[in-house]
C-alpha cells in the first residue's frame, strides 16, 4: 500500500538569509507551538523515517448491554470508532487519506477539524446471567517523530521559519504494513447497584384497588 500524505506547501515565502536571523532571540518551543496552534504560523511537520505501527488500548466503541434475565442472552450488537490524529502537543493534523506519513513527505497542521478516522461494524454478543457485554477494539496505530517548521507571514526574531521536534501519532486503515486492528466482546458482573436497577425493572406492577 502506498503511503500517503499531505505536501506541504511554504506559501511562497523564501527563508531569509543567515545573516538576517538572531539566533539569541529564538522563540520558546511554547511560544511556537502556541503560533502553530492558533494560526498565527502556519505550520508543517516531516517525519525522520516511515515510524512504527502498533494497536492502542482496547477501548469501548459500543453501547452496553446488561442482562437482567435468568438465561443467556443473545444480541448483534453495532460498534463505531472515531480517532483523531494528533501530535504530543495536541494539534490536530489533517492527513487528508488517514495514510501514515512517509520519510520525505511533510503533514500540513490544520487549523480548523481534523478529519477523523471512522470504523464500523456489527459483533454477536452473548451475555450470561447478571453480566454486562460491550464490544471493545484495539485499532491500528502509526507513531512518528520529526520535525515541525513554522511559515510565519512576518519574521519572528528575524526569521520566518523555525523548527520543533515533534511526535504523531494517529489511526490506519486495516492491513496498512501487514497489520490489523482487534475487535472483541468484554463482559463483567454487574455491580450491587446494576442488579437493584434489574430488580426495580422488572417489580410486578401492583393493581390498582
Amino acid at each position: 500500500m502506498a503511503l500517503l500524505g499531505v505536501i506541504a506547501v511554504a506559501c511562497g515565502v523564501s527563508a531569509p538569509s543567515a545573516a538576517a536571523a538572531d539566533t539569541r532571540k529564538r522563540p520558546s518551543d511554547s511560544r511556537l507551538e502556541a503560533d502553530c496552534r492558533s494560526g498565527k504560523a502556519r505550520c508543517t511537520f516531516k517525519a525522520d523515517g516511515p515510524g512504527k505501527f502498533f494497536r492502542g488500548p482496547f477501548r469501548q466503541v459500543s453501547k452496553s448491554l446488561l442482562n437482567c434475565s435468568s438465561s443467556d442472552v443473545a444480541k448483534t450488537m453495532g460498534w463505531e470508532d472515531s480517532l483523531t490524529v494528533t501530535d504530543e502537543a495536541g494539534m490536530s493534523l489533517n492527513l487528508g487519506s488517514v495514510q501514515p506519513v512517509a520519510a520525505g513527505i511533510s503533514a500540513n497542521l490544520s487549523h480548523s477539524k481534523a478529519k477523523a478516522h471512522v470504523a464500523s461494524g456489527t459483533v454477536n454478543v452473548t451475555v450470561k446471567p447478571r453480566e454486562v457485554g460491550w464490544i471493545a477494539r484495539a485499532p491500528l496505530m502509526h507513531k512518528a517523530t520529526g520535525e515541525w517548521t513554522t511559515h510565519y507571514f512576518f519574521p519572528v526574531h528575524g526569521r520566518r521559519h523555525w523548527k520543533i521536534a515533534g511526535t504523531i501519532l494517529g489511526p490506519v486503515e486495516n492491513g496498512t504494513a501487514g497489520k490489523y486492528s482487534a475487535v472483541m466482546v468484554k463482559t463483567r458482573p454487574m455491580t450491587k447497584k446494576e442488579i437493584a436497577a434489574c430488580a426495580s425493572r422488572h417489580k410486578p406492577k401492583q393493581k390498582a384497588d
